[in-house]
């Protein structure tokens, strides 16, 4: 009967972590283990993990100038839309872009003061 050697996957330098090849367990750093987790988790989900290298680089090339642009597009026009999105809100609850929220403060209070709305008697 003969006894079956197990073969350790141990990468040869820290380059590893950058090429294709994911080693089997995370190095003693806590923080090393952190990215080491992640990165496999990363690969693991979205099935990057099966990929060649090239094609792992490709993805991830896309993925990141996906990303930038989608982040650069949100820094530079989100404020502008949503003071778009307050004008719109203030011209449906007052009639007007321009006019201010006293009087809808009043609406509110002047409901608030009615008997009816309180659950109170009218008489």
């Amino acid at each position: 009967m003969s006894a079956t050697k197990q073969i350790h996957r141990v990468p040869e330098d820290d380059l590893s972590f950058y090429a294709g090849n994911l080693p089997y367990k995370s190095d003693g750093n806590f923080v090393a283990r952190a990215i080491w987790r992640w990165r496999l988790w990363f690969e693991v989900t979205f099935g990057i993990a099966l990929f060649e290298p090239w094609e792992r680089a490709v993805l991830l090339v896309f993925m990141i100038v996906f990303l930038s642009l989608f982040l650069a597009g949100i820094y530079k026009y989100l404020p502008q839309h949503l003071a778009f999105l307050y004008g719109r809100g203030k011209y449906y609850f007052l009639g007007t872009e321009q006019g201010d929220w006293t009087s809808v403060q009043n609406a509110f209070a002047t409901l608030k003061a009615t008997p009816s709305l309180r659950g109170g008697s009218e008489l």
